[in-house]
């Protein structure tokens, strides 16, 4: 840097590697800031929750447990002015946040699904018993020459991995989101220490056992352990 040398003892970024003889990864897209603002739409079948940000924030939209979750790569706050009165079903949906990370949860039958469609700041998920469904990310169990396996999903586009506390069951889970268009997972994959769980976008990991590392690098996420994952 000019006429200093700057040595930078800090890990790298869960979604950068180091690259030998290659040029330095560019820099992680910052969290989106400012306040996002829901409308919510009630049809006879399905509702319709829009999510409007002050710039394009990346998003994941899954089930787990009695609610459906939408979150998205930001630190700002959502505005649920007038949600309420615009709603007969999810009235008790609620504001979670985690480090970097924001977004609703909202209480659905469990025959309730969730699609997620981008669009410019604005992200729609759509609740319904028939909800579509985007595109697929491959998902696969890698064993590596040493024996250490790993659960990789193939979304190959840009993304980054936050963690966030579900306020129902009480644990940690990952949660890797990305830009549009919706692009999830379809099968559940688990091995005795994680769980990689289907999402309508996006990415959602259980941990099971200490020392579970969630990283995204080159379009792929990957589910590891310092031994590697062992086979259910």
């Amino acid at each position: 840097d000019g006429d200093r040398v700057v040595v930078d003892l800090l890990p790298p970024p869960p979604e950068t590697q180091s690259a030998s003889g290659a040029s330095a990864p560019a820099p992680a897209r910052p969290p989106v800031n400012g306040t996002a603002h829901v409308q919510l739409v009630e049809g006879a079948n399905d509702t319709q929750v829009a999510v409007t940000w002050p710039a394009p924030a990346r998003a994941a939209a899954f089930r787990r447990g009695e609610a459906i979750w939408v979150l998205f790569d930001a630190a700002g706050s959502i505005d649920l002015t007038g949600v309420a009165r615009a709603g007969r079903r999810h009235r008790d949906m609620e504001v979670v946040r985690g480090d970097g990370v924001i977004g609703l949860r909202i209480p659905a039958p469990p025959d309730m699904l969730v699609s997620a469609v981008a669009s410019d700041n604005s992200w729609t998920f759509t609740l319904s018993a028939r909800a579509g469904q985007g595109d697929v990310a491959a998902l696969e169990r890698q064993v590596a020459a040493d024996g250490r396996g790993s659960l990789i999903a193939h979304f190959q586009r840009d993304g980054v991995v936050r963690w966030i506390n579900d306020p129902e069951i009480g644990d940690r889970i990952a949660v890797a989101l990305f830009g549009g268009p919706a692009k999830g997972i379809n099968t559940r994959r688990a091995t005795v220490e994680a769980e990689v769980s289907p999402t309508a976008h996006g990415a959602v990991v259980e941990a099971h056992a200490d020392g579970v590392t969630v990283t995204l690098a080159n379009g792929d996420l990957t589910v590891t352990r310092g031994a590697g994952l062992i086979a259910q």
